[in-house]
């Protein structure tokens, strides 16, 4: 542990973001998963709690599906309540059209996806893994158990159920991303390499 430099990962946080598309009535709250939608990324253990789906809500997969996640959640994946657009480089715009982000991974270094969807104001939910250096920092991160579906399902519920609660932890995510910019990260990657380097 003492050959360790621990550090973050980071973004580049938008300065002002443009607004969120207005809701129109009846819309469903829309969650996002930003990756590749496989078993690394706890995938599976999202498509497993979305079975039983918030009512009103709608999953988006941004990012290539496995194969072997496309077949065992065929079900899932075609059930209407899930779009899955594939690899895409407008991320910041899903990330505006959604209401809440998901990263149920079951290992990561530090999620870029992560700090992404901090960044343009959204609340994540996510395992530790999935929450990295910013959840464990700054509790702004809904951390859960993705291995618990029941646990897991519930607070899907409680998002999909609650602007408020969005809103809430989306200005939080928002005002924490801030600290993991590039700007202030790179400095301060430089900063511990040469404070552990002067030892």
């Amino acid at each position: 542990a003492d050959r360790l430099v621990p550090t973050s990962y980071g973004t580049s946080v938008p300065k002002v973001l443009p607004d969120r598309p207005a809701r129109a009535p009846g819309q469903p709250v829309t969650f996002v998963f930003v990756g590749s939608v496989c078993v690394r990324k706890g995938a599976h253990l999202l498509l497993d709690a979305w079975r039983r789906p918030p009512p009103g809500a709608h999953l988006r997969l941004v990012g290539e599906i496995e194969p072997a996640i496309r077949a065992r959640f065929a079900d899932v994946l075609d059930s209407g309540t899930v779009s899955a657009v594939g690899f895409s480089r407008d991320v910041a715009g899903e990330l505006l059209r959604a209401d809440v982000a998901v990263l149920p991974s079951l290992e990561e270094g530090d999620p870029i996806a992560t700090y992404e969807a901090a960044s343009h104001a959204l609340p994540v939910i996510a395992s530790a893994a999935g929450a990295g250096r910013i959840g464990a920092e700054t509790g702004v991160i809904d951390i859960i158990d993705p291995q618990d579906v029941v646990a897991f399902r519930d607070r899907l519920m409680s998002y999909a159920a609650d602007e408020d609660l969005r809103r809430a932890r989306g200005t939080l995510a928002r005002a924490a991303s801030l600290g993991y910019d590039w700007s202030r990260v790179g400095p301060e990657r430089f900063d511990r390499l040469f404070s552990f380097l002067a030892r």
